[in-house]
């Protein structure tokens, strides 16, 4: 069984990804990322990394997306403590909706 996986970010830290056959959206600003995580559900991508330009608005449509169960999509820490918080936020969340509980 295999999933449908892509990353989303800018080119330097995702181009790496196309060595392994697997899909890479590049963008460089976050309108241009949520644009692409929305192309990515569409396109029945059921794993999808962010390592683009995070802002709240980016973060909160990653929160609705994988609330609504059509994709798991998660941010890769980055150099940016806002997105390093986000990152962390994220994995916490999916981490919850996995085994049912925090560990706090």
């Amino acid at each position: 069984m295999s999933s449908k996986i892509c990353f989303i970010g800018v080119k330097d830290t995702v181009d790496m990804w196309r060595a392994f056959s697997v899909p890479v959206f590049y963008s460089d600003n976050a309108a241009e990322t949520k644009n692409l995580m929305l192309r990515a559900v569409q396109e029945k991508y059921e794993l999808i990394y962010v390592a683009g330009e995070i802002t709240s608005d980016v973060f909160n449509e990653i929160e609705r997306l994988n609330n609504s169960k059509v994709a798991v999509i998660t941010i890769l820490p980055a150099i940016k403590p806002s997105e390093k918080k986000w990152a962390e936020e994220s994995l916490k969340h999916l981490s919850i909706k996995a085994v049912g509980s925090s560990s706090k």
